[in-house]
Parts: structure tokens; sequence; C-alpha cells
């Protein structure tokens, strides 16, 4: 891994906003992928798996750590400006961008789920293809990180931002997606989604009636914020190294 320290750390609301500055040459990634953070704190060793939010062009990692356990509880507290992390990775490969000519692009985001979207979204220009649609689900506009930094992108054309707070009455609905995709629908649009299950699953069939095919989705893991959700792969492992010991001890009691 890479070594970095903490340039800047703050709450906002039970989100810890992180920022990290390289010791050496910096990280090389794309918008999109996730790392493991690795502190040298007592009980804080075991790596987290983060998405980046800063862009590629910048030297800094940044990231949003929504307070979801024991460990993302204790980063506000114990960590502070100065301290030692290790990043493993990049990993993933999240097309947040099309690789391909796409007629739109379209960005759903839950939550913590805006992390992917955030270096993407205020980096690129308002000429580098469609200009992304982003509907951001939070509930409430105080909850919503980086609120401002896309409100500017949005208004240097970068993005076209739309706001839902459901505990005010704006919960994204299929209706607002129609409401922009145009005559021709979801058809050829590159869609992108993170956030919670239920949110997912309900606009993924949203998109999918409008003809949407190119769907992307990042894995959420609520244990740890927002990364890939490794559970199952790990579950699927033990059993069948398990299976695999009792297997072995069968054949040693034939023996």
């Amino acid at each position: 891994g890479r070594q970095y320290q903490v340039s800047e750390i703050s709450n906002v609301g039970d989100t810890v906003e992180l920022v990290l500055e390289p010791i050496g040459e910096p990280m090389r990634y794309k918008a999109g992928q996730f790392v493991f953070l690795k502190f040298g704190v007592r009980g804080m060793s075991e790596p987290h798996p983060f998405t980046i939010a800063s862009s590629p062009d910048e030297s800094v990692l940044r990231f949003f750590i929504k307070n979801l356990g024991d460990w993302s509880e204790a980063l506000g507290h114990r960590i502070s400006a100065g301290a030692r992390v290790k990043i493993e990775g990049p990993y993933g490969a999240l097309p947040v961008l099309p690789e391909r000519s796409a007629s739109e692009i379209l960005w759903i985001a839950g939550g913590v789920g805006i992390t992917p979207f955030l270096g993407a979204a205020c980096s690129r220009l308002p000429d580098d293809g469609p200009i992304p649609h982003l509907f951001y689900c939070v509930r409430t506009r105080q909850d919503a990180v980086a609120l401002a930094e896309l409100e500017q992108a949005a208004q240097e054309g970068r993005i076209v931002l739309h706001v839902h707070a459901s505990a005010e009455g704006q919960r994204l609905r299929p209706d607002d997606i129609a409401a922009v995709a145009g005559p021709d629908a979801l058809v050829n649009t590159h869609v992108v989604m993170c956030g919670p299950d239920g949110l997912v699953k309900s606009m993924r069939a949203a998109v999918r009636a409008l003809g949407a095919r190119d769907i992307h989705v990042e894995g959420f893991d609520i244990r740890t914020g927002i990364g890939p959700d490794l559970s199952r792969t790990i579950h699927k492992v033990v059993t069948l190294k398990m299976h695999t010991r009792d297997t072995q001890r069968r054949v040693n009691s034939r023996v």
C-alpha cells in the first residue's frame, strides 16, 4: 500500500469528511474506484473499503464516510490531522462516465452513494459529451454532503442536479426520471446507480421500463458506508474451505 497522511478531517452531520495527502508519489486512479484504508491506530488497523470522492486530477484523496458502526464512529474522534494511513488499491471499475458513445448520462445516488460521482461531477467540462443528470436522494437537504460543490458544478454546466429530500416530500419517483428522459426515453443512455438496495432496485426497474439497457450499479455495503459488498463472496469461500476440511477429515478417517 501507499502511505498517506490526514490533512483534513471534519464532521458533516453523521458523516466524516476525510482528506488525505500523499507521502511521496500519489496514487493513480479512475473516477468511481475504491480503496482500503488502514490506520496505524490501535483498534482501527482493520482495512475498510471506501470509494474515492475526489477527482483523479487532484493529488489528495477525499472520502465521505457515514457513521454506521464502531469503526466509523471512532474515526471522527480518534483520528486527527497528521495521522498516517495506508492506502491499498485502487480497485473496481465502475464506469461513472461512458467508455463508448451515449446519447445521455443518468446518475442516481442515495445518501453517501453520491461519493463515486463527486469527482467526475466537479471535474468534467460542459463540452465533454452529454451533461449528466444527477438525481441525488437524501433524507433532508441538510444531510446532503458536498451539496455546495454540486450546486456550483451545476451552475457551471458540468451536471444537471436534481435533489430529492424524502423527509420534505420530494422522494424520487419514476415519473421524475421520465420527465427528463426526452422523447427517446432512456434508449442509449448510460445509467449509473449507487445507494441503498431499496432505491437501486426500484430505480433499476424504472429505468428499464423507460428503455435503459446500459445500467451499472455500485455495491452498497451498509456495514462500511460504501464500497464492494464482499459478504457473499467471503461466505462462499469460507463454506468451500470448511467443506474441503471436512472432506479431508473423512478421507483421513478412512485411511
